[in-house]
């Protein structure tokens, strides 16, 4: 659906772009601009498609976007803290660490939306329980709320890294939508 393509592009705008930052010698367009847009998008694409209508191989495309969304969310991660964690400051930490919880923020949202969406199918497959536990990760990614922020040393027995800690609830979060995907798949045409 073009709505939906649309929308993915909006959504992967990056977070750090502000109004007056400059491209090609224009104004760049601030990210909540782009993500109303991508909102505006998906609207008209729930509002053109019957909810009765929803199949199986919709929910499988939007969980293997939000499964993509998710793993490259954690090769930012993994880049972060492979390249900056013996930095004594590494400030570029909290960027990756608020936009990986706007990722977990918004995969939760999307994710708890299919949920009531497509009920019938998550039951029938037998994956509402799977479907609840990768909502408890992204939450728990999301509640996630240290004072500082902190890219430590991995062999460090003093110093914590809370970008691990995210990686973590994400990865589990992922592991998850990748198993319900592969279950429903399976069950594909049983329902």
């Amino acid at each position: 659906n073009k709505h939906l393509k649309e929308a993915t592009i909006l959504l992967d705008y990056p977070a750090d772009i502000w109004l007056f930052s400059q491209t090609n010698d224009k104004l760049s367009p601030g990210s909540a601009k782009q993500y109303r847009k991508a909102i505006s998008h998906i609207v008209e694409f729930s509002t053109q498609t019957n909810n009765t209508n929803n199949n199986i191989n919709d929910l499988l495309i939007m969980l293997n976007s939000i499964n993509k969304i998710l793993e490259k969310q954690i090769k930012s991660i993994e880049k972060q803290v492979q390249e900056h964690n013996s930095e004594f400051f590494d400030f570029s930490s909290d960027d990756i660490f608020y936009q990986s919880q706007g990722t977990a923020y918004s995969s939760h949202y999307i994710l708890n939306a299919l949920l009531k969406d497509y009920q019938d199918i998550i039951v029938d497959s037998n994956q509402y329980e799977k479907f609840t536990t990768t909502l408890m990760f992204l939450n728990k990614e999301v509640s996630l709320n240290p004072t500082i922020i902190k890219n430590s040393s991995l062999e460090g027995a003093y110093g914590a890294n809370h970008l691990i800690y995210l990686a973590y609830f994400l990865s589990q979060a992922q592991i998850h939508i990748q198993k319900i995907y592969q279950n429903i798949k399976q069950t594909e045409g049983k329902i």
